[in-house]
């Protein structure tokens, strides 16, 4: 009995230490072989709200942590509800809902484990920034790399729908407008970039996290948007 139980614990260290390691093939974008894809926490997605995966692509990984940012808009939001009491990102309405409600909604409390802040905001779930929305080595390589569907959910909270192919919605990035301080950077119709005002409630939330992949485990899949790599927190964690 002993011997099995020993036999048992050595080869659940061994998995816990080979599902850690197959954390390295996930990679950034190449313009070779596009994005890879992992799926973490779930949100409403369906019309009827039904929850689902959030499926993201990796946008730049570098051995110890990666940069994802969800597929598709999730929702519709204002980055904030009075212009003139804006003052910065971090102090925003949005902000405060990413890193409040929506993280504690999407994630499970060993998936919020996996969630490490590397951006200036020091939030765990963020917004990319203007420069990062026309950064070719991020892959928005085009006009149409900026293009965004939305989950059917993000429709029912008054997404707008570009009325050009009925498909596309505009979304946000955590950047102010340096020459209109009541607005904020946004990807607007045909994949451009602008601005709109903070108050503007029908635009999309595509929200951005980094993960530990020190912590990371891939469970399944083969990192296709069809197949995502499904992720979790490696048992020596848990």
């Amino acid at each position: 009995m002993r011997k099995c139980l020993l036999l048992l614990t050595v080869f659940l260290l061994l998995l816990g230490s080979a599902l850690a390691d197959n954390s390295s093939q996930i990679r950034g974008y190449d313009r070779k072989g596009g994005y890879v894809y992992v799926q973490l926490g779930a949100y409403p997605t369906d019309r009827d709200g039904t929850i689902r995966p959030i499926v993201w692509r990796v946008l730049s990984a570098d051995g110890e942590s990666a940069y994802l940012l969800s597929e598709y808009i999730l929702e519709a939001s204002q980055i904030h509800s009075d212009r003139t009491t804006y003052k910065s990102w971090e102090t925003c309405d949005l902000f405060r809902y990413l890193n409040g409600v929506f993280l504690q909604t999407a994630f499970s409390s060993s998936e919020q484990r996996l969630l490490v802040s590397k951006t200036e905001d020091e939030g765990l779930v963020t917004l990319i920034t203007a420069a990062e929305m026309q950064s070719a080595d991020l892959g928005f390589v085009n006009n149409n790399a900026r293009k965004c569907l939305s989950t059917e959910y993000a429709k029912e909270t008054g997404l707008y729908i570009y009325s050009k192919g009925h498909r596309y919605s505009p979304w946000w990035s955590r950047t102010r407008s340096d020459s209109n301080k009541n607005q904020q950077r946004r990807v607007m119709d045909e994949g451009k970039t602008g601005r709109i005002d903070v108050q503007a409630k029908d635009l999309g939330t595509r929200p951005a996290v980094n993960i530990d992949l020190n912590k990371t485990a891939i469970l399944s899949g083969s990192g296709t948007l069809e197949d995502p790599w499904v992720l979790s927190l490696v048992s020596s964690e848990q």
